[in-house]
């Protein structure tokens, strides 16, 4: 028996990232403060067991998002289902956590607004700032209110919430 299942998708433009230029094959859509190239040993950490893999010097290179394009795109996805019915936001949970309690090191500012919603889980599980005050919910619930005013996530982008968990 097989299992079929898609590994990776490689998308010319983004539909939700949708500050993420058009990955053609420009050299101004090279923005190392947004996207890294797969095979670029001078910014990808060297690979290491239960750890980051590399850069990918056998394989064609690609756009990759950097650290911080990372951590923008997954507090987005984490906004956009926050409290959704059929929790879709588990997935981006875990990784924002991981990121969290690893404490990456991010390679330029976050832009306006996301700070605040990445630091509160950095304090809360990396460094062990357990007070009311920096739990990590108010927060993204007040990123995600000002993403949707600003239109970043759009209306029919917003999956059924559940709320109660919402409160």
């Amino acid at each position: 028996m097989s299992i079929h299942c898609k590994v990776l998708s490689l998308y010319k433009k983004s539909r939700i990232l949708r500050w993420i230029p058009v990955l053609e094959a420009e050299p101004k859509n090279n923005d190392p403060g947004l996207l890294w190239l797969s095979d670029d040993a001078t910014r990808l950490p060297e690979a290491c067991l239960s750890g980051p893999s590399g850069p990918w010097r056998q394989l064609p290179t690609v756009r990759i998002l950097c650290p911080t394009s990372f951590c923008e795109a997954l507090l987005l996805l984490l906004c956009r289902d926050y409290c959704a019915v059929k929790g879709h936001e588990f997935g981006t949970r875990g990784m924002w956590e991981t990121m969290a309690r690893r404490q990456v090191r991010l390679n330029r500012p976050l832009r306006a607004g996301f700070n605040e919603a990445w630091e509160a889980p950095v304090d809360f599980y990396g460094r062990r700032m357990r007070t009311r005050d920096r739990k990590p919910g108010p927060r993204v619930s007040n990123l995600r209110r000002h993403l949707i005013a600003t239109g970043e996530i759009l209306p029919e982008e917003i999956p059924e919430v559940d709320e109660y968990a919402m409160q």
